[in-house]
């Protein structure tokens, strides 16, 4: 995996989220997008 400067919660983030529930990546994906504008 390249090591983009990942904030160590996002890497354990992305290394968990094969295992998370469906409705905790819709909340993290619907956060982002209002992040990003």
């Amino acid at each position: 995996m390249v090591n983009l400067n990942i904030p160590p919660e996002l890497a354990a983030l992305i290394d968990a989220w094969p295992r998370l529930p469906l409705a905790i990546k819709s909340g993290i994906l619907a956060l982002v997008a209002v992040t990003r504008g």
